[in-house]
């Protein structure tokens, strides 16, 4: 065994001591670290990884709505895409409008609007989608526009004969058209109403006198007052309503009494009537009626005083079903009647 010196052994206690106090304080340490550090570190760690996660799904979010935007530009781009293309088929097909092919032979006319007054289409006009420009007349068959008035309408029926007359010519037709509604276009400023009519004329061939767009005169059988028909007739003004009672009205004549001299009141019931004359039906009774060769009042409100007809006296003028007053022309005088 060898000898170990005092100093030695103070020594080694030292570096005993020593290594004692490091563990000591490693262990304080090691104690601190577990108390305090490594929950403050997890507690960080755990916040990061927080943190993270909620980038996540952000990013998520945002990648969603890039993929939405992107598409949306997609359907947006295919849309547009569409329109051009159809923008470009319409411009091809305006400019395959550019030239118009007649589907008959013919004269090519400006259209010009019967109710507008004005220059038809000129070169350089403005013009738009729609518009009618020009017109190709039909030289194989023609129509009649017509404008009924109220009272003559139910006159009329579809498929009746028609005859249209111009210059000269009398051509055979039938009413293929009779409008049920009031024609606006043609009320205007006044109080009478029209209906639209169309008559197609049957002829297929036409003398060169005749061309769309002429004025005619239209003929249309709507009553026969012939033979054992015939019905006395006199002028419209002849005829007038007066009120008998206070609220009924009469419709009659002022017929001249060859005896006295005097006018005397007689009623006539109306069977026909058109612009310048009237139809009377025949009566049984000789207080009512007309007779041929009797002379009747040609116009009686002008002597309205002497007639004692005060204002009893109405609708002087064309008498039509309806009552409807109109103002013809106002002669003087007596009308012998007629058949």
């Amino acid at each position: 065994m060898g000898f170990v010196s005092d100093l030695e052994v103070l020594r080694q206690e030292s570096s005993r001591d020593k290594a004692s106090h490091q563990i000591k304080v490693l262990k304080a340490e090691l104690e601190a670290y577990i108390k305090y550090d490594q929950v403050s570190l997890l507690s960080v760690k755990e916040l990061t990884v927080d943190e993270a996660r909620v980038q996540i799904e952000k990013q998520k979010v945002l990648n969603a709505a890039n993929t939405r935007d992107a598409l949306s530009n997609v359907v947006t781009n295919e849309r547009t895409l569409e329109l051009e293309k159809e923008k470009l088929i319409d411009l091809n097909e305006q400019m395959a409008n550019t030239k118009i092919y007649a589907p008959q032979d013919g004269t090519v006319l400006y259209w010009s609007d019967r109710w507008k007054r004005g220059e038809p289409i000129m070169e350089g006009s403005k013009v738009y989608k729609g518009q009618n420009l020009i017109k190709l007349p039909r030289t194989s068959s023609l129509k009649v526009d017509l404008s009924v008035p109220q009272a003559k309408r139910k006159q009329l029926y579809l498929n009746m004969r028609v005859y249209v007359e111009v210059e000269d010519v009398k051509l055979p037709g039938t009413l293929t058209f009779l409008s049920a509604t009031v024609d606006t276009n043609r009320r205007g400023h006044t109080e009478k109403s029209y209906f639209k009519a169309e008559v197609s004329i049957d002829s297929s061939s036409f003398p060169d006198s005749v061309s769309e767009g002429m004025a005619v005169t239209v003929e249309m059988l709507v009553i026969n007052l012939e033979k054992e028909n015939q019905r006395i007739k006199v002028p419209n003004q002849c005829v007038t309503t007066r009120m008998i009672t206070e609220d009924t009205p009469q419709t009659g004549c002022w017929v001249l009494d060859p005896d006295t001299g005097q006018h005397a009141w007689r009623p006539v019931t109306i069977e026909y009537s058109d612009e310048n004359f009237i139809a009377v039906k025949p009566e049984n009774d000789p207080g009512r009626g007309l007779r041929e060769n009797e002379l009747v009042h040609l116009s009686p409100l002008t002597e309205a005083e002497n007639l004692n007809l005060e204002e009893a006296v109405m609708g002087k003028g064309e008498i039509d079903f309806d009552k409807i007053p109109s103002k013809p022309i106002e002669p003087k005088g007596d009308s012998t009647a007629s058949e």
